[in-house]
């Protein structure tokens, strides 16, 4: 089965989108735990909101890690397993609900990075993993930086020294597709909310109905969300989406195309390319305002070029709005089975909108 490697939103845990994953494919969760990058408001200094070690920029790195753990038949945890003697690359797909939408959108800027090297046992592609521990090392908490360490290592005897024995010849994988369920983007998506998590020391009063399902989250058992890491993910999410044109989340996407539409114009044979990955925004129906600014927007980006625009796919899920995975998770299962259960390859040069 496929790997669904996913990024729930703003005090979420994962398993609510279980029942979102088609029969035979694995959940691998990325779940939102405590770092440096979340204990003081505002964070410390190279932490600030947009900046390379902020909480989204830590989630991605997660995310990126478990990336190359599923590559490696590994574990869905962040420690580096022992992988499985194969000669088949396991499938993969990112995936990502609200605010883990702008991690998303981050990992797809390392994938792009990734998919423009010539192989896999390229000097570009040993630069990048280079730099990827570095970002690891620098910026999560000690234990997963070592993880990371021995992950991205090309040492003979490693993980992915094995791998790369079989595979350095072919491209890096392209992930079957990368899923955003209404991820935060723009400035639509954060105007309001945002600043009223931001501005207050403490989660709102348990008096206010409203405020249920806030309360909820912080008093999960399996959660590791804080009111504080809600506010500091406000502040990133500000930064990106309202305090930044274009909106990174925006231009971050671009580089996708950007990177996937070269890869496809570069061979002879058009339909035959390996590059097989669409972007699919899916939002609920009932999430109209959200909708008819979002929706232009990534149409006029991807209208830009036509390459561009068999690659991009907007799903509207029925009788659903923000939280489609508990109004209506079988027609959202549909649609991630339209990209990932079907036989047909969805590249960038084959799909349609």
């Amino acid at each position: 089965g496929c790997h669904f490697i996913f990024v729930p939103g703003i005090l979420s845990l994962t398993k609510s989108w279980d029942v979102c994953v088609p029969r035979g494919d694995r959940m691998i969760p990325c779940e939102w735990t405590p770092s440096a990058a979340d204990q003081s408001v505002p964070p410390e200094q190279g932490r600030d909101y947009g900046e390379g070690g902020d909480i989204v920029e830590v989630m991605a790195l997660r995310m990126l890690i478990r990336v190359f753990l599923s590559l490696l038949q590994g574990s869905e945890s962040s420690r580096c397993a022992k992988i499985v003697a194969s000669d088949a690359i396991p499938s993969y797909v990112i995936a990502a609900h609200s605010a883990g939408g702008s991690v998303l959108y981050r990992v797809m800027e390392y994938l792009a990075a990734f998919l423009a090297v010539p192989s896999m046992g390229s000097d570009g592609f040993c630069t990048l993993l280079k730099r990827s521990e570095e970002a690891a090392t620098k910026w999560l908490p000690d234990e997963e930086a070592e993880h990371a360490k021995a992950l991205f290592s090309t040492s003979p005897d490693s993980p992915l020294g094995e791998f790369l024995k079989k595979h350095s010849a072919n491209k890096f994988p392209a992930p079957k597709a990368a899923f955003s369920f209404e991820g935060t983007l723009l400035k639509c998506d954060t105007e309001d909310w945002c600043t009223y998590f931001l501005e207050r020391n403490e989660p709102p009063p348990k008096t206010d109905p409203d405020n249920d399902w806030i309360w909820q989250a912080l008093e999960e058992k399996d959660s590791k969300w804080t009111w504080n890491m809600a506010r500091v993910c406000c502040g990133s999410l500000r930064q990106r989406c309202e305090r930044e044109d274009p909106a990174r989340g925006l231009k971050q996407i671009r580089k996708w195309f950007e990177t996937l539409g070269a890869q496809n114009l570069e061979g002879p044979e058009f339909e035959s390319q390996t590059v097989s990955c669409p972007f699919v925004y899916v939002a609920g129906e009932q999430s109209e305002d959200r909708n008819k600014v979002v929706f232009p927007v990534l149409k006029n980006l991807a209208d830009e070029n036509p390459i561009w625009k068999t690659g991009l796919h907007i799903e509207v899920v029925p009788e659903a709005g923000h939280n489609m995975n508990s109004e209506n998770p079988e027609a959202v299962k549909t649609i991630v089975q339209k990209f990932v259960g079907s036989k047909k390859k969805y590249g960038l040069a084959s799909c349609s909108k």
